[in-house]
């Protein structure tokens, strides 16, 4: 019996190939907008003078545009960023930024956090309200950046000490998450740290054709393609063997992988940008 998940993904996938498929992305907003109206009136009331990014961008980042559930798994995701740079970052880490920071749900968060000011944050992303709207914020201490589909980020060589990455690959092509994972390399100072999530194709083997779980036992690439790469409904699958392959195509040192480090149903990463060997000088004759 197909289950009613399968079933969803088999229409969905139907109305790709028609074209439709910005419509169902459209009507399940508009029906989650109506879903939490009342609760975000009452969470808002509650917390007077928070700021929040308008519905449709929270839902445009996760898939819900519940307020209270926006700011818990921000605070959440931001904790576990600065666990990771406490472990894993150097003692002098400075600059952190995020690469898909969306209108700045974990940013905020994690800006909150450095109570010492001590931190300089930046945010990336490609969707140009959600930028937009984080830059009006007032007395935002957070540099955010547009960038396009494809690098470069507007940002200097070895720049950065720490970059994070939440749910990003998870909706790249694997041409465009080589080429990101360059980008990453090029802008963290030897030594700095990357920590980021992807799909393991574990979560997603029912929605897989035979086809594609062939080519997922066989380290490739497999995709739940979309009407174009970075959407929410475009799914990248990076396996365990593809990513680590990645990596040391880019160089890069892995530190550790936690399955299901990411809410249990996304795999985590850390990499290290290898330091530049300095040769020792010449004896002197």
């Amino acid at each position: 019996m197909i289950s009613s998940k399968t079933l969803k993904r088999l229409t969905e996938r139907v109305l790709r190939r028609i074209g439709l498929e910005p419509l169902i992305y459209h009507y399940v907003c508009r029906k989650n907008l109506r879903r939490y109206s009342e609760n975000d009136r009452a969470f808002l009331a509650a917390n007077p003078g928070m700021i929040l990014p308008p519905p449709q961008l929270r839902f445009d980042v996760i898939a819900c545009s519940s307020a209270e559930y926006y700011v818990t798994t921000g605070k959440k995701m931001a904790e576990q960023i600065q666990s990771v740079i406490r472990k894993w970052g150097s003692p002098d880490t400075r600059v952190v930024c995020e690469w898909g920071c969306g209108p700045g749900r974990i940013l905020f968060a994690l800006e909150a956090l450095d109570t010492g000011k001590a931190m300089e944050f930046i945010g990336s992303d490609m969707f140009a309200p959600s930028i937009q709207w984080a830059q009006s914020v007032p007395d935002c201490r957070i540099a955010f950046h547009l960038n396009n589909m494809e690098p470069p980020l507007s940002l200097a060589d070895s720049s950065v000490d720490f970059v994070y990455a939440v749910s990003v690959f998870t909706h790249l092509s694997e041409s465009l998450s080589r080429t990101w994972f360059q980008e990453i390399m090029r802008i963290l100072k030897p030594g700095g740290v990357f920590w980021f999530s992807t799909h393991s194709g574990q979560q997603h083997l029912s929605e897989l054709s035979p086809t594609q779980q062939k080519k997922l036992e066989q380290g490739q690439f497999v995709a739940i393609p979309s009407w174009h790469n970075g959407s929410q409904m475009y799914t990248g699958i990076h396996c365990p063997a593809l990513m680590k392959d990645i990596i040391t195509a880019s160089g890069a040192e892995l530190l550790e992988h936690q399955p299901g480090g990411n809410n249990t149903f996304q795999d985590a990463w850390i990499v290290r940008k290898i330091k530049i060997q300095t040769p020792s000088p010449a004896p002197v004759a």
